[in-house]
């Protein structure tokens, strides 16, 4: 399974915008997800090049166990982590 994350300068340029990022990555790749970067400006200015690697990535997903995950909207993931024990970075409660 790939996840495709589209960084943009002014994102990360919010205080807390780059480490949330890597944090996530972090999270998303330890549950056995292929984390995809994509940068808009590169993507505007070479797309076959960023499709290319799209797809390589995307080969390498499907080639691999699909790990056991469930996709939630951003507002249910604080609700679910609490669930756990868990506070909201994910250390324990």
């Amino acid at each position: 399974m790939v996840a495709i994350e589209v960084d943009s300068r002014e994102h990360h340029s919010q205080d807390d915008g780059w480490e949330h990022t890597l944090e996530r990555d972090t999270d998303l790749s330890n549950e056995g997800l292929i984390v995809v970067h994509v940068i808009p400006r590169r993507f505007r200015r070479n797309p076959s090049e960023t499709l290319n690697r799209l797809r390589r990535a995307h080969e390498r997903g499907l080639a691999r166990p699909r790990p056991e995950l469930r996709v939630v909207p951003c507002g249910e993931f604080e609700q679910i982590r609490a669930s756990w024990g868990r506070g909201k970075f994910g250390e324990r409660a």
